[in-house]
């Protein structure tokens, strides 16, 4: 796939500097990542085309399964000016 990206570049752009196509490159390559999880299931439902009605349900149940870090409060420490 970046081949053929590359390839189109220097085909449609041949004036287009090399820097250009290095930043170009780079941005294509960060859409480049592993489908997985919900993202997925909404991808071959898509592709299915089959439509998805998108709730409160839903979308809370997409919220749960990103991955937060958690916090505990004393690594945060405490507003007020004293040490201690």
């Amino acid at each position: 796939m970046v081949r053929n990206v590359l390839y189109a570049f220097e085909y449609h752009k041949p004036n287009m500097d090399i820097r250009q196509k290095e930043l170009a490159m780079n941005m294509i390559c960060s859409y480049l990542r592993p489908v997985e999880g919900r993202l997925k299931d909404v991808i071959v439902e898509v592709s299915k085309a089959t439509k998805i009605r998108l709730d409160v349900t839903l979308g809370k149940q997409m919220l749960n399964e990103l991955k937060f870090e958690e916090f505990h409060k004393e690594d945060l420490g405490s507003d007020n000016d004293e040490e201690g």
